[in-house]
């Protein structure tokens, strides 16, 4: 590992850092340094963008450092830039996957801090101030051998992430070589065979503190403001994630909970009890790969697809043009006053990124509804499914590290993940959370918790005019990847008052 001394006006902030820095924290920060200095490097591009040390560069500066300490990764485009920013952002402290900025910033807070501010200040002008710069190579079974008994899945699964594009960060020891940041690399360079580690010694009179604050000191994501509209285009259901078998909402409410997807199949009997409750002219709103699309229409029934974020075969690239060709069909049949019998919304309320967002779509869920009194069923993933209620599994390979997620605090239930490439959001409903959302457009909400799942029977539209305006105008102009937006406000406003025969949406 090269660490390089440099000046610090040569390093400039990323645009996209999404870490929200507040006073309270920023003192920390300060602490740290003031204290200890620089015990981890700043990760920079070749042109000086930071890509990790935000908040330890803003503080340098106003400490008046001259000389931060950074290492420089290789050339990256700037969506794989903003996937290592959210992993360093995740990777530098050693976290488990439950763990946030409130939660640790709470157990910093809550103990002793008079022992880190009774040690001396360090001179930011001297060499001590930059403790990274001197690394010590050590064998990796010998430093694994003495602390064989920590483990950190997390720390290690996010180390593979950057591992992947040849970042390697130290380890940070005590006298004793017993780690006090880095547990997690310190298992993946095992596991990945290196032979040696670089590590920094920390003294024993520091390394106490030190521990603690290299721990417990992190900024709020604002994902949710920085990554606002990647979220929502990234909230398509991705290439790998299809599957053979029609999805559990769309027969849940009939057959129960215990039937899984491979075990459905449409039977003759079955496919007479299935039309007797849903009816044959049915709409999937949100229809991502068309696979149950698909299915019932070889089962001779009339299904209608909506799917703002159509992909192209086999890719995860949204095919713009395939989505728009889509709605447009989906739109004339709105206009033309087609009712459906029952309409489904199957998974989409997990990857719906923000509340506001999704009660648009229920909004317009009751508005098509309407006319004709039709059914809507959801089917969400509920907070009592493992993926948000187990700790990921101990180890990740490196396919499946590219999935993997952890937990953002700006709502609650809301999982972040496959943010190697495209950073998706999981929201997790609770019972409450989905009778809630549901209220927005239906007088009448019924919900059954099937393990994992929450299933929704909405029943008795309602709408409002301007609150369905305002809806129509978000859904019907989401954001693309490429900068451009869906473009058909215009025309689906035009399609609803037709519909609804109501001329104040025009």
């Amino acid at each position: 590992m090269k660490i390089d001394l440099v000046d610090i006006d040569s390093i400039y902030p990323s645009a996209y850092n999404p870490r929200l820095a507040d006073p309270a924290r920023l003192n920390l920060i300060e602490l740290s340094l003031r204290k200890f200095g620089f015990l981890l490097p700043m990760y920079a591009d070749k042109d000086g963008e930071l890509v990790s040390g935000h908040q330890r560069h803003l503080v340098a500066k106003r400490l008046g450092a001259k000389k931060i300490p950074v290492v420089r990764i290789k050339e990256m485009d700037l969506d794989k830039r903003k996937a290592v920013n959210i992993a360093f952002n995740r990777g530098t402290n050693d976290f488990n996957m439950v763990d946030d900025s409130k939660n640790v910033t709470s157990e910093l807070l809550n103990s002793s801090m008079e022992k880190i501010r009774e040690l001396p200040d360090i001179n930011i002008n001297s060499p001590e101030f930059y403790p990274c710069i001197n690394i010590n190579k050590f064998k990796t079974k010998e430093i694994l051998k003495l602390n064989i008994k920590k483990t950190n899945a997390h720390a290690r699964n996010i180390a593979r992430t950057l591992f992947a594009d040849k970042i390697i960060m130290p380890i940070l020891l005590n006298p004793n070589l017993e780690v006090i940041n880095g547990i997690g690399r310190l298992h993946l360079y095992a596991e990945k065979g290196l032979e040696e580690v670089d590590c920094i010694i920390i003294p024993f009179e520091q390394a106490e503190c030190a521990e603690l604050l290299l721990n417990k000191i992190t900024m709020d994501f604002d994902l949710h403001n920085k990554y606002r509209d990647v979220l929502r285009y990234n909230s398509f259901r991705r290439a790998i994630a299809n599957r053979p078998g029609l999805g559990k909402g769309f027969f849940v409410a009939l057959f129960g909970g215990s039937i899984t997807t491979k075990a459905f199949k449409f039977d003759k009997d079955t496919l007479n009890k299935w039309r007797l409750f849903y009816g044959n002219k049915v709409l999937d709103f949100g229809a991502g790969h068309l696979t149950d699309i698909n299915i019932l229409r070889a089962n001779s029934i009339d299904a209608t697809p909506f799917e703002p974020y159509r992909l192209k075969p086999g890719t995860n690239e949204i095919d713009k043009q395939g989505s728009v060709r889509l709605t447009k069909e989906f739109l004339a049949k709105v206009r033309n006053g087609y009712n459906w019998d029952s309409i489904f919304i199957s998974s989409v309320l997990n990857s719906v990124p923000f509340y506001e967002d999704r009660v648009n779509i229920i909004r317009i869920l009751s508005a098509l509804a309407y006319n004709n009194n039709a059914n809507v069923y959801g089917w969400i993933l509920s907070t009592k499914c493992k993926e948000w209620e187990t700790p990921e599994r101990e180890y990740l390979s490196d396919r499946a590290s590219k999935t993997l997620k952890f937990r953002l605090n700006y709502e609650n239930g809301i999982m972040l993940g496959n943010y190697n490439k495209y950073p998706k959001v999981q929201k997790y409903h609770s019972i409450d959370e989905a009778i809630k959302l549901f209220k927005n457009g239906f007088e009448n909400v019924k919900v059954m918790h099937t393990g994992a799942s929450i299933s929704v029977i909405a029943k008795s539209p309602k709408f409002d005019v301007e609150a369905l305006k305002a809806a129509i105008e978000f859904e019907f102009n989401l954001p693309y990847s490429d900068g451009t937006t869906m473009g058909l406000v215009d025309e689906a406003k035009e399609s609803f008052a037709i519909r609804l025969n109501k001329r104040e949406l025009r």
